[in-house]
């Protein structure tokens, strides 16, 4: 699973999973507030994000069975991401796989300048 963002703007984030099964569920957090960008990326901590207002779930996504067998892949809708030149808001990717009980997510993400 990973983080993908547009190449020029960086205004929308999406999930995107590969080698993915009929049933794994995909989707996006990202914060209520934002963080002001420094000249790398960033990346909070998931306390830090629930101190700057927590953060809301973008999906989730339901990987089908054309998905799976055909796409071998799942991309989630785009979240805001960019909110101005000196403000972004932090996004990580999550995943729950089917037949599990334990969903994973990557390193929250805050763009750029």
């Amino acid at each position: 699973m990973k983080l993908l963002t547009e190449k020029v703007t960086d205004k929308v984030a999406f999930a995107q999973a590969r080698d993915v099964a009929e049933g794994d569920k995909l989707w996006i957090d990202r914060s209520t507030n934002t963080f002001k960008m420094g000249s790398s990326p960033g990346h909070p901590s998931t306390s830090e994000v629930r101190d700057n207002g927590g953060w809301k779930q973008c999906g989730p996504f339901t990987v089908s069975w054309f998905d799976a067998n055909v796409m071998d892949a799942k991309v989630t809708d785009g979240v805001s991401l960019k909110t101005s030149s000196t403000k972004s808001r932090a996004v990580r990717p999550c995943i729950d796989p089917a037949g599990t009980a334990k969903s994973k997510c990557g390193k929250w993400y805050v763009d750029h300048k």
